[in-house]
């Protein structure tokens, strides 16, 4: 399997002389980082690797905190960052609960839409491409929320101030962060390209845009990515096969395919190659 071969890797790399310090393994969830840890450990014998993998988020985290103004952040849930938002929106909107806001969206826009919808169009826009607020405001959402009288500019950059202020972030914000450092800091780039001499990915397809554009950042030619396009499942949260794609075209790997399925019955497998043959994006 994928991560069989990930890890497989690393134990090679290792075996070699390579510095395990020098190694970050970023998984998607806690549990796909504690399962490749465990495999680590128990090929090389070494309990000392768990410091640098696990999720985008937490090690990202970790290496912000490094820098002054991050040291005293702390993670906010999401159930926390909702209510910051709201807060400042009912405020536009001159409103106090939620029902009245999202009475007053369906009838001024004419269309079903939510509060909660505008607050995860936001993260949404952070983890696709909009790395400024600058960028987020330029919505076709947002001109048309301010074309009913909610001043979205002002909404936007209240809840990103009320956050910076108390020293909070959430989840998304830890790779916006994360972004403008190796974009703005040139000490910071350079000590997480120094740190990190060999960077793996497991399970690349569930990966987003801006997690796409920080490994572009800290690249040197030393990134390895796993990932098969037809395990996508996580788009609602913002995943996007294309990134293999993307990656192919701006980093130019060497690609391995794995073509060798040891856990399907011939019948399953080619019914499901007869369905991938009808997918339009082409992955070979």
């Amino acid at each position: 399997g994928k991560t069989h071969t990930l890890v497989a890797k690393i134990a090679n790399d290792v075996a070699n002389g390579f510095n395990l310090s020098r190694i970050m393994v970023a998984t998607f969830t806690n549990e796909a980082g504690n399962e490749i840890s465990s495999r680590i450990n128990k090929l090389i014998n070494t309990q000392n690797f768990d410091r640098h993998i696990g999720t985008f988020h937490s090690i990202y985290l970790k290496h912000l905190k490094y820098i002054n103004k991050y040291k005293k952040f702390n993670i906010i849930t999401e159930k926390e960052d909702i209510k910051i938002f709201y807060n400042f929106l009912f405020e536009a909107m001159n409103v106090s609960k939620l029902k009245e806001a999202n009475d007053i969206l369906n009838s001024a826009l004419g269309v079903e839409l939510k509060v909660k919808d505008i607050y995860s169009f936001i993260h949404s826009a952070i983890n696709n491409g909009a790395y400024t607020r600058n960028l987020i405001k330029q919505d076709k959402m947002i001109d048309e929320l301010q074309s009913i009288g909610i001043d979205m500019f002002t909404v936007i950059d209240k809840y990103f101030h009320e956050k910076i202020s108390n020293k909070t972030m959430n989840f998304t914000d830890i790779l916006y962060y994360t972004l403008q450092e190796l974009k703005h800091n040139t000490e910071y780039l350079n000590s997480m390209r120094r740190k990190f001499r060999r960077i793996y990915v497991d399970e690349f397809q569930d990966s987003n845009l801006i997690q796409l554009e920080i490994l572009k950042m800290l690249s040197d030619n030393n990134i390895c990515v796993i990932g098969d396009p037809f395990q996508s499942i996580y788009a609602f949260l913002n995943a996007r096969i294309e990134n293999l794609i993307d990656f192919n075209k701006d980093i130019n790997p060497k690609v391995l395919q794995l073509k060798q399925n040891h856990r399907s019955t011939k019948k399953i497998v080619t019914g499901v190659n007869s369905m991938i043959e009808l997918m339009e994006m082409n992955f070979d």
